[in-house]
């Protein structure tokens, strides 16, 4: 019974953010527009809309094997897709998206990724990546502070926020990752609490198999430093991938005919609304995406149509994800494989 609650929770947020979408939409008497909206949309864009989110996904597996193969593991691009995949789905089910790292670590150890080499290689795709973003978040605040300031009440306040969040989140992995005494007071502080509660012997060896792989995974950081170049075109591909993302909102302006959208401020409101929904806690962000995508994109899209807009951006970057990746996570291919208990 635990396990049904368990897996039925897991849907909740998402369903309940629909069913309030679905309520807000009622109440606002925007059903009909939304049905003028998606009659008058242009299908070649939504089709652009869906290449977009799968070349997001396709980057990061991309990123995923290249930092794999860095680390003298070999995986199938195929699996690395899949754990790709698997982890958009767990990302979405968790607050501050923080079940995706874990899950696929585990789908890596599955297959024989040490989890000291696997731990090592998600940091780093994870540092990278939020370096990106920060370099978007910075590239907004400088040259496009003074478009949005005029149309969103406290932009700059906001952007600070989500700025210093993303960029607290790197200091913390770089300090997990680099900085091998602190890791290890954090292992073997928990150990001693553990060793007072529980069995004595387990725990020793529990974290003594952990100091392994704790020592791996630094060893494995400290690689880097031979491999800067590896640095430089995971960055590359990451800022493609985050551009893939920020693009889908324009995408979908000129599905609605509207060619005049402006590519620049149109991926940097992308920008920001991720900043703002960084440190939104609710598993996918929910309703606070919502939110920051028509405070922002009312400035952009007509009245008519922004709510619509908005649906279809959720769909593309959220509920595909969650179909998409929650295929991959159920079907699995064999005891060998990753596949995940929900």
């Amino acid at each position: 019974m635990l396990k049904n609650l368990k897996r039925t929770t897991k849907w909740l947020v998402p369903l309940i953010s629909f069913l309030i979408i679905g309520s807000v939409i009622v109440v606002k008497g925007e059903l009909n527009n939304i049905i003028e909206a998606v009659q008058d949309i242009r299908p070649i864009f939504l089709f652009l809309g869906l290449m977009l989110i799968g070349a997001y996904w396709l980057f990061e597996a991309i990123i995923l094997q290249r930092l794999l193969h860095h680390a003298k593991e070999r995986l199938s691009f195929w699996k690395t897709l899949k754990i790709t995949l698997a982890g958009q789905f767990f990302n979405g089910i968790t607050p501050f998206a923080s079940g995706g790292q874990p899950a696929q670590l585990y789908m890596l150890h599955r297959l024989n990724v040490p989890l000291g080499t696997g731990a090592s290689v998600l940091t780093k795709k994870f540092i990278i990546y939020q370096v990106a973003l920060v370099i978007y978040s910075f590239i907004v605040l400088i040259f496009e502070t003074k478009f949005f300031l005029g149309q969103i009440p406290n932009f700059v306040y906001l952007g600070i926020l989500g700025f210093a969040v993303n960029f607290a989140v790197i200091g913390s992995l770089i300090l997990i990752g680099y900085n091998y005494r602190f890791t290890k007071g954090i292992v073997i502080g928990m150990s001693r609490f553990l060793k007072k509660h529980f069995n004595y012997k387990k725990v020793n060896r529990t974290s003594l198999k952990f100091l392994r792989q704790i020592n791996l995974f630094h060893q494995q950081m400290e690689e880097n430093h031979s491999g800067v170049l590896t640095w430089v075109v995971i960055g590359f591909l990451s800022m493609l991938q985050l551009t893939f993302f920020f693009s889908i909102p324009l995408v979908i302006g000129y599905g609605f005919h509207m060619t005049h959208l402006s590519i620049f401020y149109m991926i940097g409101a992308a920008a920001f609304v991720s900043m703002v929904t960084a440190f939104i806690p609710l598993p996918g962000a929910a309703i606070g995406a919502e939110g920051s995508f028509y405070l922002v994109y009312q400035i952009f899209f007509p009245s008519k149509i922004v709510i619509t807009a908005l649906l279809l951006w959720r769909l593309f970057t959220y509920y595909l994800p969650l179909i998409v990746g929650g295929t991959v996570v159920m079907i699995g291919d064999d005891k060998s494989d990753y596949q995940v208990d929900l």
